[in-house]
């Protein structure tokens, strides 16, 4: 209400209480007990523990495709990482299928860059997955001057007139399940060609702060895609990196930076829907993320709750979104 006259939708909940349960299967158990109305699954709840009649006894469980992705983080300025040929060697490394298939209980779809391919920003000739090649990821390694000098089975590299071994830290999310078994098959796939991974949990504030700061070599978050492309820009952009962006990988591309300002210029739908689909396929290119997958949207509803409603930002971030929920009174 404005001035006593009413100028946005009211929603039909007075109010909405939130429970924090850090513990994803006390979660499951107080929704399943009727303690809650909405919880968002993990994967594998959605499979394993959300399809018997205990659960359907309250709940009832919906799901749709969101422009959302999970992804590995490079800061680029490291002598790791500063090079495009290793990160890629870093995806070739990755064994995909085994992520897709066994960790995301093949309900999430392989990553293919920072827009989903049923929008309308993807390029008509955009990527294809990566899939493992243990070879091809050696080949880049040793093109970037990444070999095992003195046959300890470790990749080394003299920097600054120093033997330095490939060794780096990733930064996960304390307690992302999900998370931590990717980053233990990654470990699993790099020890196969010399390359030492050390996987550090991080409460997520600090892991926030690292990230603002650019004090990591690698880290896994995930971000979800607007209904603009142009609300990527500071990510990506040099001028997010001087503004205090979220250009957390201090990735620069000057073509990248160009197009970003066409795109935001640019009044035709198809023209934009080119300049994105460059700027998709030069990030591709470039790899200052792995993109790992693309999730899914997994909910448990209480039956009592209606008008819930998906779009590729999810249940809520998108118009009527929240507005539409109800619940029968009493």
């Amino acid at each position: 209400m404005h001035d006593g006259r009413q100028v946005r939708q009211k929603p039909y909940f007075r109010e909405v209480r939130y429970r924090i349960i850090e513990d994803p299967n006390t979660a499951l158990l107080a929704f399943k007990g009727g303690e809650i109305d909405e919880y968002e699954l993990t994967a594998e709840q959605w499979v394993t523990q959300s399809g018997d009649d205990e659960f359907y006894q309250h709940n009832t469980k919906a799901y749709g495709t969101e422009w959302s992705y999970g992804y590995i983080g490079w800061n680029v300025t490291t002598p790791y990482f500063e090079d495009r040929r290793v990160r890629q060697a870093m995806a070739w490394a990755l064994n995909h299928k085994e992520m897709i298939e066994t960790i995301c209980f093949n309900l999430y779809e392989p990553g293919r860059g920072i827009y989903h391919p049923t929008s309308w920003m993807f390029p008509k000739d955009g990527p294809e997955p990566y899939h493992q090649d243990l070879d091809k990821a050696e080949e880049l390694l040793d093109a970037a001057g990444w070999e095992d000098s003195d046959g300890d089975g470790i990749r080394d590299k003299v920097i600054d007139g120093v033997k330095t071994d490939f060794e780096f830290t990733v930064l996960l999310p304390a307690g992302s399940e999900t998370g931590r078994r990717i980053l233990e098959l990654f470990k699993a796939n790099l020890d196969q060609i010399g390359v030492i991974c050390n996987i550090r949990p991080t409460e997520f504030t600090v892991l926030q702060e690292n990230a603002r700061t650019h004090k990591f070599q690698a880290l896994t978050m995930g971000w979800g895609t607007g209904t603009d492309p142009a609300t990527s820009e500071n990510l990506w952009t040099t001028e997010a990196i001087n503004t205090g962006g979220r250009n957390y990988s201090l990735y620069s591309n000057p073509d990248v930076d160009e197009l970003f300002v066409k795109g935001r210029e640019e009044f035709d739908h198809n023209r934009r829907a080119e300049i994105y689909g460059r700027i998709h396929n030069i990030l591709w290119e470039d790899q200052p993320y792995m993109w790992l997958y693309y999730r899914s949207s997994f909910f448990g509803f209480n039956k009592d709750l209606r008008g819930y409603m998906f779009s590729p930002r999810g249940p809520y971030g998108y118009a009527p979104g929240f507005f539409a929920l109800w619940k029968p009174a009493g």
